[in-house]
């Protein structure tokens, strides 16, 4: 499936119980956001001409990603419930939301109709 997950890092909204790992997470997942964001860029630029909102999610990386960083930057991110979004290139550029039952985010997609979609982060695939 050609997909790639982004997120808008909005900090207030992350597992309040994984403050430090999520910060520390980050951290890490700084380090990426350039490659990250060109990979992506390249991606959808070459499935599509009228994808146009790229730099408006500039600084919205994925948590998935942050995630996946913070696994391997501390062992207590595994306590805490994941939330990140799936940009499927083929919907219109609609973000589609995948989170765990415990987590409650605000609606940070673009299509404001696009319902809430909730599942649990499949760790072992990762």
């Amino acid at each position: 499936m050609h997909a790639h997950t982004r997120t808008h890092a909005h900090t207030q909204h992350t597992c309040k119980q994984c403050t430090h790992a999520y910060t520390h997470a980050n951290t890490c997942a700084h380090t990426h956001t350039q490659h990250t964001h060109t990979h992506t860029h390249r991606h959808t630029h070459a499935h599509t001409h009228a994808y146009t909102q790229t730099h408006t999610h500039t600084h919205a990386w994925t948590l998935a990603h942050i995630c996946t960083h913070a696994y391997t930057c501390t062992h207590h991110i595994r306590t805490c419930t994941y939330m990140y979004i799936h940009m499927h290139s083929h919907t219109n550029h609609r973000l589609i939301i995948l989170l765990q039952t415990k987590v409650e985010i605000l609606n940070t997609t673009e299509n404001r109709s696009e319902p809430h979609r909730k599942e649990v982060w499949p760790f072992s695939s990762m």
